[in-house]
């Protein structure tokens, strides 16, 4: 039904741009990951499903003007803050939706579809639909780039502290809905239909060490991004839509 509580449609794109390092840095490679995953050809059709401020929307469309995206969100208020900040990119537009209502989107129409930190605010019934909606969609062949904070990892541990502290608006229960671990996230997706391209996990200490070098910061997350079961505190796991 859209969020439990009031969240700013410009939160991610401060916390992108403005935030400490840490903040900035998680973003960052979240997206930077995201993006090559996608393997974007020129002529492309995107979907960002719960864009937010549209931070990946933006980046995408800035770099391939070729490419035409959408933005989801149910946040109006986000959906507003994209379109007067990205008004000028002309290969993205923005729409107010809740991302289990698709059925504007006909088969086989998306190449790619970006679905970040918003899976752990549903419950698990709305994820499975959803997934099986973008089984729909997707183009055989297409790809489906979820993030999502990594159950099996020293996430929840942060995430309470954030809570105790009230670094962000409250997680616990507020915000997130279930956690997954990778194991959990693949078992949804083979039920839709969605094969396993492939399993990162990023966010341990790159954010961190960013907090004192930007440098040492990137080689973290380079180191990260080639480990295989590395405790990662954000899954990012890229599922194909099978040619046949």
């Amino acid at each position: 039904m859209g969020d439990k509580i009031p969240i700013s449609g410009n939160y991610q794109y401060h916390a992108y741009y403005n935030g400490n390092p840490l903040q900035r840095f998680w973003h960052i490679f979240k997206i930077d990951v995201a993006v090559n995953n996608l393997d974007i050809k020129p002529g492309n059709q995107l979907l960002d499903a719960g864009c937010g401020s549209g931070m990946l929307s933006a980046t995408i469309a800035m770099r391939n003007p070729t490419v035409e995206i959408t933005g989801l969100d149910g946040n109006a208020d986000a959906i507003d803050f994209c379109k007067n900040q990205w008004s000028r990119l002309t290969n993205v537009h923005f729409l107010v939706g809740l991302i289990d209502q698709l059925g504007e989107f006909w088969d086989e129409q998306m190449d790619g579809i970006a679905f970040l930190e918003v899976i752990e605010h549903i419950t698990e019934t709305q994820a499975c639909h959803i997934l099986s909606e973008f089984y729909r969609i997707l183009k055989p062949g297409g790809r489906l780039v979820i993030s999502t904070p990594n159950r099996k990892s020293l996430w929840p541990v942060l995430e309470a502290v954030m809570d105790i502290f009230h670094l962000a608006p409250r997680l616990k229960r507020d915000q997130h809905e279930k956690l997954y671990s990778g194991y959990e996230l693949e078992r949804i997706a083979g039920l839709n239909g969605l094969a396993i391209y492939k399993r990162q996990t990023i966010n341990l200490v790159a954010p961190w060490i960013a907090l004192v070098s930007e440098k040492y910061a990137r080689k973290a997350h380079n180191w990260e991004i080639r480990q295989h079961r590395f405790p990662g505190s954000l899954l990012i796991y890229t599922l194909v839509k099978p040619e046949s």
